[in-house]
């Protein structure tokens, strides 16, 4: 691990560097499950990844909005409403997951004859309690939520699509949405359902950093809770929202990257940053004054923050930036096929990661747990990878 002395502070640079620059990927507050709109989404993506040179690993959020049950659909999700002059019908699971299978035909679709860019789709709700608030139900939802994502998988390897497709559970928990006893219900019952990730690409709201180490987390939420339900919960993958311009979001969650290491005996393994600058665009909402930041300037505030703690620095996998979807708005271009590499899926990546990590002796029970699951987890999906590789589905354009 390489060091350097910069403005008083000793930065810490990991070994291994990805030389490619990380293009950030569209993510999408969604007032609609239809599978055919949803496709359209999913190929403008894949017609993105087979234009840019080399390949491309990238993640998508499809935001459901926050968790309901209704006797009439059973479990399922509210949907983000345009206006409330158009009020949108929350949409059963059933529903969801087939919207979910739209966009990942469209991706793989689209892409064409790039046949070696990867995308993870994640399936996002929140905890916000609107329409679920008993331990019980909440548990009940995230076990429908990750049954869900089961299924999805399921049927996207049997169509011969995983290699380049892969869905993962997702929510945006944030601080004063709802308590942690709630939060970490519903983590259990998406455990329940099996070995999936679940992204949480939420906040640490009120949380402590380097200037201000005697802040409490909001809600009652405190340290421990927020590394639970971002890293140390067995399925949980830490994409977190860095939407401050003055960085402070970024340095919370360094913070917490620090408070793993020196309780559990590993860095929080981030794997991208989160951010709305297209959203801001969209609605130019006063807040957006300072919460704004555009992908790279996100990037390169959190690295730089993680890239002070000994330990902390790392390759950081993904950007994504969300936007509101208000209707079709994808432009039919043509596409043509483009020169593809050999290289290995980033998959395999994230597997050696967690292996050097669990050679360490200083490991955390809990976080030891977490990380033999997490890379259990990543083992079955590039097992199932590998087949999809060996009988891929053919492309309209093949």
């Amino acid at each position: 691990m390489a060091q350097s002395l910069r403005n008083g502070f000793v930065y810490y640079f990991p070994i291994i560097r990805n030389n490619q620059e990380i293009i950030a990927s569209t993510s999408y507050y969604l007032p609609t499950t239809d599978p055919v709109f949803l496709y359209t989404l999913g190929c403008d993506q894949g017609r993105r990844d087979l234009l840019e040179p080399g390949i491309q690993d990238s993640v998508v959020v499809l935001d459901f909005s926050y968790p309901v049950y209704i006797d009439a659909i059973g479990y399922g999700a509210a949907l983000f409403e345009d206006s409330r002059y158009y009020p949108t019908d929350p949409a059963p699971i059933s529903a969801i997951s087939e919207g979910v299978k739209g966009f990942a035909e469209g991706y793989y679709q689209c892409s064409g004859a790039d046949t070696q860019s990867n995308l993870v789709i994640g399936i996002g709700t929140n905890n916000k309690a609107l329409s679920i608030n008993t331990l019980e139900q909440t548990a009940a939802h995230g076990a429908a939520w990750g049954e869900m994502v089961n299924e999805v998988n399921q049927w996207v390897q049997e169509r011969g699509m995983f290699h380049q497709v892969q869905a993962y559970g997702a929510s945006d928990m944030e601080l004063d949405w709802n308590t942690p006893l709630m939060t970490r219900a519903w983590i259990s019952g998406f455990e329940s359902a099996g070995d999936n990730f679940l992204i949480h690409f939420g906040d640490a709201s009120g949380c402590p950093y380097e200037d201000n180490p005697t802040w409490n987390c909001n809600n009652n939420w405190d340290l421990e809770d927020v590394w639970y339900v971002s890293w140390g919960a067995p399925p949980a993958l830490p994409l977190p929202l860095i939407y401050l311009n003055n960085g402070v979001h970024a340095q919370q969650w360094a913070f917490i990257s620090k408070y793993s290491l020196e309780n559990h005996g590993f860095r929080l393994n981030f794997t991208g940053v989160f951010t709305q600058s297209y959203f801001c665009e969209q609605f130019n909402w006063s807040s957006c004054e300072r919460t704004d930041n555009t992908p790279k300037e996100a990037y390169a505030q959190l690295t730089a923050e993680l890239n002070k703690i000994p330990g902390a620095a790392q390759h950081i996998r993904w950007k994504t930036d969300i936007r509101w979807i208000h209707e079709a708005e994808v432009t039919q271009s043509s596409v043509s096929g483009t020169e593809i590499r050999s290289a290995s899926h980033p998959i395999y990546d994230e597997i050696s990661t967690l292996e050097n990590a669990l050679q360490s002796s200083v490991l955390s029970p809990d976080l030891k747990t977490s990380l033999e699951t997490k890379l259990r987890i990543y083992k079955a999906l590039a097992s199932m990878i590998e087949t999809s590789m060996q009988d891929p589905a053919p492309k309209n354009n093949q």
